[in-house]
């Protein structure tokens, strides 16, 4: 590996860095109307799907098994012995996830920016990464990339649609979605739409209404409103917005916001701005979980407020990182925009750390019918209804599945009152393809989703790989949005500075398995850099009551709410 100037390195990641997870941004206002495009994608395996009889089992012996299941095709596989550039790349064993693609399961990454807002790269650059995931150099290199393409992306450049007018907006392999990032004070992701959308349309600074305004005009012009990273203490999102349609509930990787907007913070903002959601205040009661963590509280406080929208994930991608880390999966109908977006409103959506990480699915069967992961589920009359939960879950042996429960209130004041989500099953996956059912007693209001936690270390790391990663896990839970040393400090020494500083010096011939390694798609500024598999685990590290732990977060899917007759 070519190192320079130490100092300057550290300085030229710590920018990277901080455009990369502080979200800053800026841009003019202008309008433009550009159509979507739509993509052909190959056709992939059938998929067998969850099974239609998977009976019922005590949430304490859940019944496990393995529909056509393979071995655990493995991430960032590298062999036993010494870290060198020498090390055997291995073949991976067949996926068990690609037959979800039959399905209708597409991945993607839901926020990227560039040179129209504060990105290093133009959009011609940002495609060509999303699509060099399926170049043969790639794949020579990254077989288990093989029919795993990233299917689409979404351009979010801070306040202007002028991106998506760009004459580089086209691809024949990857759907691009138009969007912006709407917001100043707090951010929110538009997609699909024609117009700009501004959070201060009279010019007077933002307010609550404005803010409250931001759906609606979304919705006018047929587009989707998704609040962004809302946790980040430079940017929270504490506005009073319920008729939005996704959360992003993890931006960047799940580890990489170890700090919450917290209470005494929201104090401040109040002075500022004016009264604060009351949903977004009881998120914060919810310390410790980082916040990525956090965001997901207000998504469960949403939901027990009756709040139901689809979870997404985002690579918030400015500078150096790459293109659909992590994913958003929407199960869709067709192959186009409107597939996605349809998918999105639908709520038939998970995110994962990467596009071949652990992947989830979850059916419920109530009264004879089946649900999927997002949906509404109907009670009529009924007080309650027993329910059959299966949680599907594919390339994540040894993993720990849980599924997550909560219940609905009618008002605000009732939500201060009650418990989040809290774990209403357990269990852990023996296989790469694993699937286990419980039983539930379900009452409407009641919200429940499925966590995947995917081992830190994977089962056959290199030991002198898994011998550094206590002290990267340390650096995790020290750096700050304030402070990247730690992190710097963790990775440096897997980086190649020469391309850090000029994108054209990247030579695929001079990758390293272990190491982060240029994409030679971006020829244009800093250098983009893969993240290989046992570091993107360390970037997704959970943490549990302010301490990390041993899991990374592997997947997360969209909430079943129960719903009664109208009131």
């Amino acid at each position: 590996m070519v190192r320079r100037n130490g100092s300057l390195v550290f300085a030229t990641l710590g920018l990277a860095l901080t455009l990369a997870f502080a979200g800053c941004g800026g841009g003019d206002d202008p309008v433009t109307d550009v159509p979507g495009n739509d993509v052909t994608v190959p056709d992939v395996p059938e998929d067998p799907g969850l099974p239609e009889d998977p009976g019922v089992q005590d949430p304490g012996t859940p019944e496990a098994t393995a529909p056509d299941a393979t071995e655990d095709p493995g991430f960032g596989d590298l062999p036993e012995g010494d870290i060198g550039a020498d090390a055997e790349v291995k073949e991976p064993e067949p996926d068990p996830a690609l037959p979800m693609r039959a399905a209708g399961w597409m991945a993607g990454d839901m926020h990227l920016h560039t040179t129209y807002s504060d990105g290093d790269d133009p959009v011609a650059v940002v495609v060509a990464l999303a699509e060099y995931l399926q170049s043969e150099t790639f794949l020579a290199y990254h077989p288990e990339y093989v029919g795993n393409p990233l299917d689409f992306i979404a351009f979010t450049d801070h306040r202007t649609v002028d991106q998506n007018a760009d004459p580089d907006f086209a691809s024949d392999s990857v759907i691009l979605v138009r969007g912006e990032e709407f917001g100043g004070p707090g951010h929110a992701n538009i997609f699909d739409l024609s117009d700009q959308v501004s959070h201060d349309p009279d010019g007077d600074g933002a307010t609550t209404a404005d803010y409250q305004a931001g759906p609606g005009a979304a919705h006018a012009q047929g587009a989707l409103f998704s609040i962004n990273h809302p946790m980040l203490p430079g940017i929270p999102f504490p506005w009073d917005v319920r008729d939005h349609d996704a959360m992003e509930v993890i931006n960047a990787g799940w580890g990489l916001h170890a700090n919450a907007f917290d209470l005494e913070s929201l104090a401040l903002w109040e002075n500022a701005n004016g009264p604060a959601s009351p949903i977004y205040r009881k998120a914060l009661e919810y310390t410790g979980e980082g916040g990525n963590g956090g965001a997901l509280r207000y998504y469960e406080a949403q939901l027990s407020r009756g709040v139901h929208v689809a979870l997404i994930a985002g690579s918030d991608r400015h500078v150096v990182f790459p293109v659909g880390f992590p994913t958003t999966w929407v199960r869709a109908a067709s192959r186009d925009v409107a597939g996605v977006m349809a998918a999105i409103r639908a709520r038939h959506t998970f995110v994962s750390r990467t596009p071949v990480s652990a992947t989830v699915e979850m059916s419920v069967k109530v009264d004879g019918q089946t649900y999927v992961m997002g949906d509404k589920i109907p009670l009529g009359a009924q007080e309650s209804a027993s329910a059959e939960i299966t949680i599907r879950v594919r390339r994540a042996e040894g993993a720990r599945i849980r599924l997550i429960r909560g219940v609905g209130v009618r008002t605000d004041e009732e939500l201060a009152g009650i418990e989040l989500g809290t774990v209403a099953f357990e269990t852990f996956a023996d296989r790469s393809d694993f699937q286990a059912t419980t039983t539930l007693e379900l009452s409407p209001g009641d919200w429940f989703y499925p966590v995947v936690h995917e081992r830190l270390v994977a089962p056959d790391l290199d030991p002198a790989l898994a011998a550094k990663i206590p002290a990267m896990a340390d650096a995790m839970s020290r750096f700050s949005e304030e402070n990247f040393a730690p992190l710097f400090e963790a990775i440096f020494e897997f980086v190649d500075a020469s391309v850090a500083f000029d994108a054209t010096a990247c030579d695929p011939a001079a990758w390293i398995p272990q190491n982060l390694q240029c994409i030679p798609a971006d020829d244009f500024g800093m250098g983009t850099f893969f993240v290989p598999d046992w570091i993107n685990r360390v970037f997704s590290i959970v943490k549990e009551d302010g301490q990390t732990t041993d899991w990374a977060m592997g997947a997360l899917g969209s909430a079943c709410v129960v719903v009664g007759l109208p009131e």
